[in-house]
């Protein structure tokens, strides 16, 4: 036992909003640093997120360097970094708390989860896309696609007005992600499964 006794940490563990550093030479950028996810923000290892996140916004990082001498570009590169990370931070702690908050039942738990796989799935089918075009990238796991938000915010919503002993209808949740359902998730031969594991073509 610490002897300070037991402590408990908010749902997001650890979150460092950055903050912009004095700008102590002419022409150059105000933000001192560029982290990579796990030093912005960290939740839970649950979707095993780490690797994945760390490298796709390593090749945003290049994109930032082909400007570093453009002091103007680099800044608003910089800031768009940035505000897609924290983003990205932001989505998965609530993709996790949404799963979690299921726990007590484990179909509950598993239709919970889809939102990360479809989100998963369908961010890896738009990355040579993406890579191909970096002047608009998209953000991991969607994170900045509205019509993704918009049904992941839907099924919190349902989510958060069952209870217990009605968990959140599969049903539901299948129809909100239909748009992203890119390997068949949720076909009843394969349940919990991916029904699909290549890409088509």
């Amino acid at each position: 036992r610490p002897a300070d006794g037991i402590r408990r940490a908010s749902r997001l563990q650890r979150a460092c909003v950055p903050s912009k550093a004095k700008q102590s030479t002419p022409g150059r950028s105000v933000y001192a640093w560029a982290p990579l996810p796990a030093a912005l923000g960290f939740a839970d290892p649950l979707h095993s997120t780490g690797i994945a996140h760390t490298l796709f916004n390593v090749e945003r990082l290049l994109e930032v360097l082909d400007v570093m001498d453009d002091p103007s570009a680099l800044e608003d590169a910089l800031q768009k970094y940035f505000r897609r990370l924290a983003c990205e931070v932001d989505l998965l702690d609530r993709m996790i708390s949404l799963a979690y908050r299921q726990t007590h039942d484990f179909e509950a738990f598993a239709t919970a989860t889809m939102p990360y796989f479809a989100a998963a799935t369908s961010c890896e089918l738009r990355a040579p896309t993406s890579l191909a075009s970096p002047s608009s990238p998209d953000a991991f796991l969607l994170a900045d696609d509205a019509k993704f938000l918009a049904a992941l915010e839907a099924i919190e919503s349902v989510a958060n007005s069952t209870s217990n002993l009605d968990p959140c209808p599969t049903q539901t949740v299948a129809d909100f992600l239909a748009p992203f359902n890119q390997v068949g998730l949720f076909t009843p031969k394969t349940p919990n499964m991916y029904r699909y594991t290549a890409t088509k073509g």
